[in-house]
């Protein structure tokens, strides 16, 4: 682990403290560096949120790190943030809290994830066979299921291309991207539709949540700068 930079402070009702540190290169860069992996995380998940550009940097990014609380059945009355060493000026945008699922909601979801996945594999094979209204009554049903089922939608979408009907590729892609994809693939559509419709300020926001997915895309990079050169004026 690299020295630390900064920390955060769990403090519990029972007095205890939980320090989660924050190290330069472990879980933590500047803004203006290049997105990378952190290869040298322990116990924490970051990753690259959001990228963005300036006018002195290319390229600005924002981090997301995960945390998973060891003592979930102890209240906790305080997060604080520590910057003894002062070398560094951390920011703290936005701290959210998540409950880990039940015995019977993970139940219910691993049902709906195999009736998903089920209903992908009969469109698939509908779609594979031509009957492509059959496909899409079936994918339309596993995306119902699962949301966030990235095959289906994507089986999905391409069906609906098939049609040349923008309004409903639109709503599917869109649909996709509001379902939290991983894949840059949907908000990258979007983003297209919406700059040949000429709506740039929808076509900047679907690119820029396209980097936040993948962020090493030089023609997404590209639209980008293109769409706020157009905007400023």
């Amino acid at each position: 682990m690299g020295e630390c930079d900064a920390a955060y402070q769990v403090q519990y009702a029972d007095g205890t403290t939980h320090e989660i540190v924050l190290a330069e290169g472990d879980n933590i860069r500047d803004w203006t560096a290049a997105p990378a992996e952190f290869a040298r995380e322990r116990g924490t998940r970051s990753r690259v949120a959001w990228t963005g550009t300036t006018g002195l940097f290319p390229v600005v990014c924002v981090f997301q790190m995960l945390w998973v609380n060891p003592k979930p059945e102890v209240p906790v009355r305080a997060v604080r943030f520590s910057n003894p060493a002062k070398t560094a000026c951390p920011i703290l945008i936005a701290l959210t809290a998540a409950v880990k699922p039940g015995k019977a909601d993970l139940e219910a979801i691993a049902a709906a994830q195999t009736k998903a996945r089920e209903w992908l594999k009969t469109g698939t094979a509908a779609a594979d066979a031509g009957k492509d209204a059959d496909a899409r009554d079936a994918l339309q049903q596993a995306v119902k299921e699962d949301p966030k089922l990235d095959a289906a939608h994507q089986r999905l979408c391409e069906l609906i291309e098939k049609t040349r009907d923008e309004n409903a590729a639109l709503a599917a892609y869109s649909a996709w991207a509001a379902a939290g994809a991983r894949s840059p693939l949907p908000y990258n559509k979007v983003g297209e539709i919406h700059e040949r419709r000429g709506n740039d300020k929808a076509a900047l926001e679907a690119y820029t949540k396209s980097l936040e997915v993948e962020w090493n895309q030089p023609q997404i990079i590209e639209a980008k700068s293109r769409l706020m050169v157009r905007l400023r004026k």
